[in-house]
């Protein structure tokens, strides 16, 4: 996360901005939001992001996710109401109360 962190304040400085997103990228920008990066992110639209997570750490065979470009961590974390998606869905539902 400290490189996305390092990134968005390199190129969008110290400006006011806000993320949308689309599917994974939503729930990447919400985790952005939820570790407070940035104090200068105003807000955040997603289309069509899995908030309930994924099925495929839950389903797919071994063989399948030793193959994804990305660490078993990053794959746990998306699964179906991990304890990262149940603390974004949290986080989301508090600030709808506000």
């Amino acid at each position: 996360m400290n490189g996305l962190c390092e990134f968005v304040h390199d190129n969008v400085g110290t400006e006011e901005y806000r993320i949308f997103a689309h599917s994974q990228g939503g729930l990447i920008a919400e985790w952005f939001d939820f570790f407070k990066c940035d104090k200068n992110l105003k807000g955040i639209v997603t289309i069509g992001t899995p908030f309930q997570g994924n099925t495929l750490p839950l389903i797919a065979p071994k063989s399948v996710l030793r193959r994804l470009p990305v660490g078993r961590k990053q794959i746990v974390d998306l699964a179906c109401m991990s304890p990262i998606i149940s603390a974004l869905i949290r986080k989301r539902m508090e600030g709808r109360q506000n």
